[in-house]
């Protein structure tokens, strides 16, 4: 559970002050110059406090980037298309229970090697 009040301001523009309750963002727009408040996802942006991956409609690119981070493995893809949009959450799982449930779902296999993953 989030809670508390953030006070956000641009000092350098004189940008008028934002207030953030939970689930708020503030969003810098660099067309404009300006600040807007927003809405969040509270389960995807803090998931990792739970020990969770989060996935939400996220490109197989976005995937194995957190994979390597989170697992400190680097990830080499070996195969030209691989489907778009996954959504999932993981708690608590090993990257090859992770990668088990993801290649059913996205159709491709892997191999782990030390601290590589080959996805074909």
């Amino acid at each position: 559970m989030v809670t508390g009040k953030v006070r956000v301001q641009e000092k350098a523009k004189q940008q008028p002050v934002i207030y953030l309750l939970p689930e708020e963002q503030a969003l810098y727009k660099a067309d404009s110059g300006t600040m807007v408040k927003g809405k969040y996802d509270q389960q995807e942006v803090l998931s990792w406090k739970e020990g969770a991956l989060y996935f939400n409609d996220a490109s197989f690119e976005e995937i194995t980037a957190v994979l390597e981070r989170w697992y400190g493995v680097d990830i080499v893809v070996r195969r030209n298309h691989i489907a778009e949009g996954f959504s999932g959450v993981y708690t608590d799982h090993s990257l090859e229970s992770v990668l088990e449930g993801m290649s059913f779902v996205l159709h491709f296999d892997y191999t782990i090697q030390d601290k590589k993953v080959i996805i074909q």
